[in-house]
């Protein structure tokens, strides 16, 4: 017999009884250069520009510290609402992460199960962090389907028609509101306040006006380590800045109680949204000082209110005052007064506090 017969005699029968052996998946090896080139490039700028160390310190030690000491919550004060609310769905994705595993498909289970860990794992693992978890989900859940409609096509069409309907339903009931409001207000700061106008608030909306101070937003771990000492920090930051406008915002409850006064007592209500500079004096407590926080123009409401600034009596209801305190004396009978801070659009106005707000909402 020819050796070379018998040899592909043996191959053919070694192929009959199985595939040959092969040491890496093509799959495998485009995986891996799919995330070590990214990597490697970012490495590279990092090491090329110096920034190893500082990225190391800012996305490393500063989260896991930031991290530790964030006040925390169970996960389960969202994970289980959110399960409720699409029951079949997160039932067919936890059949389709079965199926997976059942194929051996390793790297797709692991990438469903670290976006569930990563949620459970913070110390305060809001809605947002679910994301990537119901992404995923949703996509096993069509392997879920699948699985079940080799299986009971029946089955598998009643589940996908209840998963479908129940989520339009849900989308439609729960639909987020339109952003008009917020749309709203904006343009409303743009008419009261200059560009260059500092505009306060503590969670750090975007209002395309600069913000007072170096840290632009307060948080749950911020109002907790610096309880004693924010209130003061943010009304320096106030009158240093010389900020005439504020957003009341979601988080502004939180505050520390002195901040909160500081705010209330210095900043009268346009509407729900916006507070403006001023000053309220109940008709129990006449005016005695009054605080510019910048140079400019205020006004006195109600406009007949007889007011006398630093020992001159006032001739016209809207006034120039230099910053810093003023002394203030009121000739009248008892009446609510206020001295407000002029705005850009040179408008009077009174102060609102009866509004309710509408730009700023939490989940």
């Amino acid at each position: 017999m020819h050796p070379e017969g018998a040899a592909v005699r043996r191959a053919v029968r070694g192929g009959g009884r199985g595939r040959p052996a092969r040491s890496t998946s093509p799959r495998t090896l485009f995986f891996l250069a799919g995330v070590t080139a990214p990597l490697a490039a970012q490495l590279l700028w990092l090491v090329s520009t110096r920034s190893l160390e500082p990225w190391w310190a800012q996305t490393w030690t500063f989260a896991v510290e930031h991290e530790r000491a964030y006040p925390g919550f169970p996960f389960t004060r969202y994970l289980w609402p959110a399960l409720a609310q699409q029951p079949t769905l997160f039932a067919l994705a936890l059949l389709g992460a079965v199926d997976a595993g059942r194929r051996r498909e390793w790297l797709l289970v692991g990438s469903f199960a670290t976006t569930l860990f990563s949620f459970a794992f913070a110390r305060a693992p809001f809605p947002y962090a679910l994301v990537p978890f119901a992404a995923l989900a949703a996509l096993f859940a069509a392997r879920g389907v699948g699985w079940l409609f080799e299986r009971s096509r029946p089955t598998a069409l009643a589940l996908l028609a209840v998963t479908v309907v129940h989520g339009a339903f849900g989308l439609f009931r729960d639909a987020a509101p339109s952003n008009r409001a917020q749309h709203e207000v904006l343009a409303k700061l743009n008419d009261l306040t200059a560009p260059t106008d500092p505009v306060w608030d503590s969670s750090g909306q975007a209002s395309a006006r600069p913000h007072v101070g170096f840290r632009y937003y307060t948080n749950a771990l911020i109002h907790r380590d610096e309880a004693t000492t924010l209130g003061q920090r943010i009304a320096a930051e106030l009158r240093a800045a010389g900020c005439t406008a504020t957003l009341r915002d979601a988080r502004f409850e939180w505050l520390p109680e002195d901040a909160r006064a500081f705010v209330t007592a210095h900043f009268q209500p346009v509407d729900g949204d916006l507070s403006l500079w001023g000053q309220r004096y109940p008709a129990e407590a006449p005016p005695q000082t009054f605080e510019a926080v910048r140079t400019g123009t205020y006004f006195v409401e109600p406009a007949d209110a007889a007011l006398t600034l630093d020992g001159r009596d006032l001739d016209a209801a809207t006034f120039t005052l230099e910053r810093g305190s003023h002394r203030v004396e009121y000739r009248g009978p008892p009446r609510e007064l206020f001295i407000l801070w002029l705005p850009a659009n040179k408008a009077r106005w009174r102060p609102d506090f009866s509004a309710k707000p509408r730009f700023s909402t939490v989940f």
